[in-house]
């Protein structure tokens, strides 16, 4: 995986943690003084908080979304071209494979199809060549019960 793939894979985490960095930042800039106060480790811890609610409903919401538009991908059987609408390389990974899986269900779907057809036509055949000498044989009998 590249360093790009990654980073698209894992914005959401990397945005929270600079966010919050930068908070604690501007919160430790602000006090004049080089210690931190009693209020100040609570503005820290508050920020923190809301930061990690934030990043929670986001990340849910994009997993939904990500989730609800691959199982979309799996019904629809997806094409190749369809692969490309994923954002997240994983996502466009997991979505190549389901249609790789598709190609060789419907490869061996008609590999089965047509075996069976080669196998009902030499049971037809088979039905067919038995038939012909038990029809001459009952003929013979007809004509020979016909004759006495």
């Amino acid at each position: 995986m590249s360093i790009l793939n990654y980073l698209k894979e894992r914005w959401l985490p990397l945005i929270f943690l600079f966010s919050a960095f930068l908070f604690s930042f501007i919160v430790y800039r602000l006090d004049s003084s080089f210690s931190i106060r009693e209020s100040n480790a609570r503005y820290i811890l508050m920020g923190w908080g809301i930061l990690f609610i934030f990043y929670i409903i986001a990340d849910v919401s994009i997993l939904k979304s990500r989730v609800g538009k691959f199982k979309a991908f799996c019904r629809l059987n997806g094409t190749s071209e369809e692969t490309e609408e994923f954002f997240y390389p994983t996502d466009r990974t997991n979505a190549e494979l389901v249609r790789e899986l598709a190609a060789e269900y419907e490869k061996y779907k008609a590999g089965v199809e047509t075996r069976s057809a080669e196998e009902m036509e030499y049971i037809t055949k088979w039905l067919h060549d038995a038939k012909v000498p038990i029809a001459a044989a009952r003929l013979i009998l007809e004509s020979h019960e016909d004759r006495l």
